[in-house]
């Protein structure tokens, strides 16, 4: 790949994201995707089922007692999220805590926990009827070992959508490490709790997106550049380098020094930069740019 005019392209790339810490960025660089038509990524390939957590799992005959309920989720692996299902039980109309009422159920994925900065999320209507429910959204990308918080809000008195615990869970069940409800996702239970099983630690998930292996291969890119285009890409006086960063499907560094961004794009595997002047490019595919700076193929 012929590198002559990386200085110029690079000199007009893409913004992608700041850091969380620097909304001032963070607000330019929403401005710039959406005046790129960019602000609503679309997937390059159709999405399956990339992530299951009991997903094939049978609702016992009860209905929830609380209106919310979430469990933090960290990926094995990184993939893209655009879609969530679960399996509600079929309760009927009324349960003994009273008639089942339609209702729009949102779900909701945030950074780290229930605080955290929003990621994603997705409505569906649900009643007694229960059934597998779920919806859609603009993608964003989970990265390995990463927490994040996914919650169900509004479930009052409609199916459980958890395994079925009774007699005792079906071998195979995942238990996450606890799980949160009521204001704010406040109350937590861990898992186990005076040597019982907290059986509600167990959700049925289906996320549906694809799977992303192109993040260490970015990293090694990213490295390169910095140090092949110092001008390009540095630092704030007397600051590290920069740690790679996330924003909706794209993975960046910020280099406050230079006012320039640097990512891939999960969705494209194309590579972006943004310079000062906000100007927005494609730099073309990512393995092109993996083979010149000797960085390895992504899977």
């Amino acid at each position: 790949m012929n590198t002559a005019p990386l200085l110029t392209a690079l000199s007009a790339g893409l913004h992608l994201a700041a850091h969380r810490a620097a909304r001032r960025a963070t607000r330019a660089m929403r401005a710039v995707l959406a005046a790129a038509g960019l602000a609503a990524a679309t997937l390059a390939q159709a999405s399956s089922v990339v992530a299951s957590i009991n997903g094939d799992g049978a609702p016992p005959f009860l209905a929830f007692a609380n209106s919310n309920i979430g469990w933090v989720y960290t990926p094995a692996y990184s993939h893209t999220l655009d879609g969530h299902f679960s399996t509600f039980r079929n309760v009927g109309s009324p349960t003994q805590q009273g008639p089942v009422a339609s209702r729009t159920v949102t779900f909701e994925v945030r950074e780290n926990n229930a605080s955290g900065a929003l990621l994603a999320r997705g409505s569906f209507v649900a009643d007694g009827a229960g059934g597998d429910l779920g919806g859609r959204f603009p993608p964003v990308l989970l990265v390995a070992g990463r927490n994040y918080f996914v919650s169900y809000d509004n479930v009052y008195n409609i199916g459980l959508n958890i395994p079925n615990w009774m007699p005792s869970q079906a071998p195979g069940t995942v238990n996450l490490e606890g799980w949160y409800t009521g204001q704010n996702y406040s109350s937590y239970f861990p898992k186990v709790i005076d040597g019982v099983l907290q059986v509600f630690s167990a959700p049925i998930l289906r996320m549906e997106g694809n799977r992303v292996n192109s993040l260490a291969s970015a990293d090694c890119l990213f490295d390169w550049a910095q140090t092949r285009y110092a001008t390009l890409f540095a630092p704030a006086a007397g600051a590290a380098m920069p740690t790679s960063q996330v924003y909706q499907t794209y993975y960046y560094r910020y280099y406050a020094g230079t006012r320039s961004y640097v990512g891939v794009s999960a969705t494209d595997n194309a590579v972006y930069y943004i310079g000062p002047d906000g100007a927005l490019t494609n730099v073309g595919p990512l393995a092109g740019w993996l083979l010149t700076a000797g960085c390895p193929a992504t899977s």
